[in-house]
């Protein structure tokens, strides 16, 4: 019995890193003689469920496995520049995550509306890049 399945197969060996910030990631081997793409649902028991979405995968022997990132793999788009004047932070947030195709997490979207932006500027950079930009000032 496996303690997570991938889109519903058994994972038979997986490390998970989580860094502090980043988009999660893993690598893994599945109980299938395909070699996956696109979106994937890692479910493990108890409930928890990450989504990410296949960076490499392989087949050999008999098993597969797979390079996955957390998110759509979205932060690695281009964005282009913006600016913000007196505005909640969720809005440049928010702006980041959607038009980098990606979804914002459950819960901070109200968290960032307790904070007011008197003007903040997003140059063009990695989706990535400019919500830890974001995230930066944010902490200060």
């Amino acid at each position: 019995m496996s303690l997570a399945t991938f889109n519903g197969i058994a994972i038979l060996t997986m490390r998970l890193v989580m860094p502090l910030s980043g988009p999660w990631t893993a690598q893994l081997d599945i109980d299938s003689s395909t070699a996956p793409t696109g979106r994937v649902l890692i479910d493990f028991e108890g409930g928890v469920k990450f989504t990410g979405y296949v960076r490499d995968s392989g087949e050999w022997q008999g098993r597969a496995s797979a390079f996955v990132v957390g998110g759509a793999g979205g932060l690695r788009n281009t964005l282009g520049a913006r600016a913000y004047v007196n505005t909640p932070a969720r809005l440049p947030a928010a702006d980041i995550v959607s038009e980098a195709g990606e979804t914002m997490a459950e819960g901070v979207a109200t968290a960032l509306d307790a904070i007011t932006l008197s003007s903040w500027q997003r140059a063009e950079a990695e989706a990535g890049r400019a919500l830890s930009t974001l995230t930066d000032k944010l902490g200060q």
